[in-house]
């Protein structure tokens, strides 16, 4: 109930303020679980996906965002609504994103839609840079296909450490096709595999916001 009282917030205010352009609505599945895995330029990417369906999102999120030091008062102010809707908190650098995964992995088992950043940072800013396996780690082992998005145009529209937006540009978001890797299936610990998977779903994120370009 939380979570679609936000989404619904979260919509008007998108909707209001950016007014964005959504392309590939339909390639997000109305029921079944998967793996949705899209470019990061900004924080505020999460509240314009967000926005591109009604079906409830779970998200990868760092550890000091849902459980903030005291010495963080930003976050500490809203921590609260990410451990509210039940995000899946990661440690990062510190070898264990084992547990993270496998939370993933179940909700998406469970007919959930699990959205990833492979890139798992916001420093490239609009240039895509390389990413990690995580994605595909996911898919493989959860058995589901990955849905990629170009998300275009969010870079500086809220950067770190800030509340309020700090621009309101034109955003773009391409929705691919479903991408499936079925005769990889159960490969989920191939290092090899799962790296070329990640760099050819990257591929797809890439080609798709050449073409929202375009638009």
């Amino acid at each position: 109930m939380i979570y679609y009282i936000l989404w619904v917030l979260n919509y008007i205010i998108v909707k209001l303020a950016f007014n964005p352009i959504i392309i590939g609505k339909e390639n997000i599945p109305k029921k079944n679980g998967a793996v949705i895995a899209a470019d990061h330029s900004d924080q505020s990417d999460p509240i314009f996906i967000s926005s591109a369906t009604k079906r409830r999102l779970y998200y990868l999120a760092n550890y000091d965002i849902l459980y903030p030091k005291k010495d963080k008062p930003f976050y500490h102010r809203f921590a609260f609504l990410a451990r509210w809707t039940k995000q899946v908190p990661i440690i990062k650098n510190q070898g264990r994103s084992q547990e993270a995964i496998d939370k993933a992995v179940n909700l998406v088992k469970r007919g959930k839609l699990f959205v990833i950043f492979p890139e798992g940072t916001i420093d490239g800013g609009e240039t895509i840079i390389k990413p990690r396996r995580g994605v595909a780690r996911i898919a493989l082992k959860a058995r589901a296909p990955i849905i990629p998005i170009g998300i275009i145009n969010t870079a500086g529209t809220l950067p770190k450490g800030k509340i309020f937006f700090q621009k309101y540009p034109k955003v773009k978001i391409n929705i691919g096709k479903p991408l499936y890797y079925r005769k990889y299936y159960g490969k989920h610990n191939d290092k090899k595999i799962t790296k070329s998977i990640a760099n050819d779903v990257m591929r797809h994120i890439k080609k798709l916001c050449e073409e929202a370009e375009k638009l």
